[in-house]
């Protein structure tokens, strides 16, 4: 199956790789710790390596999609360095998650940088935070689980691209989808 996709929470070994084709779409995730130690950037110039040498060897380079972070943006996901009184601080998380694409890009023009979010009830506020905050991010993702029918965040999304971010139409991706789980 050419152009399988793979989403990875954390950065992976390289063997993991060897298990897709050329042309596939691999995203891969940087948590908070690799991003705040900067480990993130030597991993992808790893990663960048390897995949020069899958096109070498005949196998094909793979889609590389930089993944920042997973929902972060929800009470109790945050790290510690990213929290308040128990509260996420959105505009720290998307400040440096913003700087950390910056570097990426700096890097790797080539290959997309996302954050990764969780819809919530209130999630139009915080992705017009991301879009205020994070410029250098290519496309927002999002974990959609709350209810049964997406396509209202897909229709608020639309809406706040329509009314609240001054041209910017940046596309959204839906890492995840499901119903809830209680």
């Amino acid at each position: 199956y050419p152009n399988i996709g793979a989403r990875t929470y954390t950065p992976p070994d390289v063997s993991f790789l060897d298990k897709f084709n050329g042309g596939d779409f691999v995203m891969i995730g940087f948590t908070w710790d690799n991003i705040a130690k900067g480990e993130y950037l030597k991993l992808i110039e790893g990663y960048l390596k390897y995949n020069e040498q899958r096109a070498q060897a005949g196998k094909g380079r793979l889609n590389f999609i930089w993944a920042l972070g997973n929902e972060y943006n929800l009470i109790g996901k945050s790290p510690p360095e990213l929290t308040k009184d128990g509260l996420p601080l959105y505009e720290k998380w998307y400040t440096k998650a913003n700087e950390a694409a910056r570097e990426i890009h700096r890097i790797d023009p080539n290959h997309p940088v996302t954050i990764v979010e969780g819809a919530t009830l209130n999630s139009m506020e915080g992705v017009a935070l991301m879009f205020k905050h994070a410029p250098e991010i290519d496309f927002f993702s999002f974990n959609v689980y709350w209810w049964t029918k997406p396509h209202k965040f897909i229709a608020d999304y639309h809406l706040l691209l329509q009314k609240d971010t001054n041209g910017d139409n940046r596309p959204m991706f839906i890492s995840e989808l499901g119903t809830d789980s209680y």
